[in-house]
C-alpha cells in the first residue's frame, strides 16, 4: 500500500443549485467606519466583489441553498458566515475584530519563526503539489508567508496576513486564496490546512481556453470531487472506481522474530553478550549469520499489524445512505482502498512513491476520524472535511495546482 504522506485539507465551498439577491455592510468593530474594498466571496466559487466606499456589497441572481460566505480584510479576522439565499432576509451588518497575530500563536513549547528562503520550497511542494501542473502554478505574493516551527511537537506551520494570488496557466484559473491555517507535521507525516478559495477565469485566445478545458477535465476525473459526486449519485462503479475494504491484521512474522529475539537476547545477556536498542524496537544480537540477521532487523522494524484487501469490491450503497433530498451520508469502518481504474498515476506519483514502475490505475485510501456519517452533497462537496484523512494517490493530487471550483462542470458527454 502507498507510503505516501497523509494529508487532511479543509476546503470551504458551495452546497447548492438555484435565484435571489443578497446584501449587505462590512463595518471595522474599533471604528465603526465602513471598510471599503474588503473581499466578499462565496468559498471555493467564482462569486464574489469587493465593498464599495461605503462598505457595502450586494449579490443578485445567485443560486437558492446554503453558502459559506467568506469575509476577509487585512489586519482583521476573517469571517465565515453560512447563508441560505432561499430564504428573504435584511441586509446584513458584519462588523470585522482586529486580528493580533501574536496573540493566537500560544505559546506552549519553544517555536522558531522563520521565513521562506527557509521553508518556501517545502511548502510549495505541499500546498501547491508536485505534479506536472504543479509547474505552471505560482503565487505572486508567496513572500508574505510566514513560517513557524515547533521544535518538540516537530511541527512547522505557516500563515499569511493577505490573501495568497495564485495564478493557475495549467487549468486557466486566477485564485485569491484566504489561508487561515497550515501545519505539516514531521513525525506523523500529517499535512493539514484550511483556506477559502475564490477562483477567477483567465482570459485568453481560443487554443488557450480549449487547452484549459480539456486539463481541467483530466483533473477532474478521477479525483476527489469526481469520486463523492459519483458517490452521491451512487454511479461509483459506472465512473470507474473499485473500493474494497482494508482489514488489518496482526504481523504474525514479526510476533515470531520477536520471541525469537526475547529468547536469544536473555541466553546471550546470560553469557554477557551485548544486546543492542533503538529508538523503533529491540534489536538482539543473534547467532546466526549475516544475511539472517539483516532479515531479523527489517522485520522488527516491519509495523504491528499488516494491510490486507479482499479481492472483492464494495458498492456506494455499502457507504453511502440518503438523508434527505439533497444529502447522503458517507460512513464506514477502518478504511476504504478507492482505486479508480481509468487512469494510470501520474509519474511524478510514481517517483514520489519510490518505485521504478507507473500503475496502471490510481489508489487513495479512506479512514474516518469521525463517528458521524460525512454529509455529502451533489456538487461533491462534503461537510466537515477535518473528519476524512486522505493518503495515497489523493493525498499527492488533491492541491492547489489541480484544485476545481465547486462550480465546475464537466462537458456533457464525459458527465454521469
Amino acid at each position: 500500500m502507498s507510503k505516501f504522506i497523509l494529508l487532511i485539507v479543509f476546503s470551504f465551498s458551495l452546497l447548492s443549485v438555484s435565484g435571489q439577491s443578497f446584501s449587505g455592510r462590512v463595518l471595522a468593530a474599533d471604528s465603526k467606519k465602513p471598510l471599503a474594498l474588503a473581499s466578499v466571496f462565496f468559498s471555493n466559487t467564482s462569486v464574489g466583489m469587493v465593498t464599495n466606499e461605503n462598505g457595502e456589497f450586494s449579490f443578485q441572481h445567485l443560486p437558492a441553498g446554503t453558502f459559506d460566505l467568506v469575509i476577509s480584510f487585512v489586519g482583521y479576522a476573517t469571517q465565515v458566515l453560512s447563508i441560505n439565499t432561499a430564504t428573504k432576509s435584511a441586509p446584513l451588518e458584519i462588523v470585522m475584530s482586529p486580528k493580533s497575530r501574536e496573540l493566537e500563536q500560544v505559546v506552549v513549547e519553544p517555536n522558531v519563526k522563520e521565513k521562506w528562503n527557509k521553508w518556501g520550497d517545502f511548502f510549495l511542494g505541499q500546498f501547491v503539489g508536485n505534479s506536472a501542473e504543479a509547474g505552471k502554478c505560482k503565487i505572486w505574493n508567496a513572500r508574505v508567508i510566514q513560517f513557524r516551527r515547533f521544535v518538540n511537537s516537530r511541527r512547522l506551520t505557516a500563515y499569511a496576513d493577505e490573501p495568497l494570488l495564485i495564478e493557475n496557466k495549467a487549468l486557466g484559473y486566477r485564485i485569491k486564496y484566504q489561508l487561515e491555517n497550515f501545519e505539516f507535521n514531521f513525525r506523523t507525516n500529517i499535512l493539514y490546512y484550511t483556506g477559502y478559495p475564490l477562483f477567477e477565469e483567465m482570459e485568453g485566445n481560443t487554443a488557450e481556453k480549449r487547452r484549459w478545458e480539456k486539463k481541467r477535465q483530466e483533473c477532474y476525473l478521477g479525483s476527489l470531487m469526481h469520486f463523492m459526486r459519483s458517490l452521491y449519485r451512487k454511479q461509483t462503479s459506472k465512473n470507474g472506481y473499485a473500493i474494497r475494504n482494508i482489514y488489518l491484521y496482526p504481523n504474525y512474522e514479526k510476533q515470531r522474530v520477536k520471541s525469537i529475539a526475547v529468547q536469544t537476547g536473555r541466553a546471550n545477556n546470560s553469557k554477557g553478550k551485548q544486546i543492542v536498542q533503538t529508538a523503533d524496537s529491540l534489536v538482539y544480537v543473534f547467532n546466526c549469520d549475516p544475511d539472517s540477521l539483516e532479515y531479523y532487523r527489517q522485520v522488527l522494524h516491519q509495523p504491528d499489524s499488516l494491510d490486507w484487501v479482499p479481492q472483492s469490491e464494495i458498492t456506494a450503497d455499502n457507504i453511502a445512505f440518503k438523508m434527505d433530498a439533497s444529502s447522503v451520508g458517507l460512513y464506514f469502518k477502518n478504511r476504504l482502498l478507492v482505486s479508480y481504474m481509468r487512469a494510470m498515476e501520474p509519474y511524478e506519483f510514481t517517483q514520489s512513491e519510490r518505485r521504478r514502475k507507473q500503475m496502471d490505475r490510481q489508489d487513495s485510501q479512506l479512514k474516518m476520524l469521525s463517528t458521524e456519517p460525512i454529509v455529502v452533497l451533489s456538487n461533491g462537496r462534503y461537510a466537515d472535511p477535518s473528519s476524512l484523512l486522505l493518503r495515497g494517490y489523493w493525498a499527492f493530487w488533491e492541491k492547489m495546482a489541480t484544485m476545481l471550483p465547486y462550480d465546475y462542470e464537466p462537458p456533457a458527454e464525459i458527465e454521469e
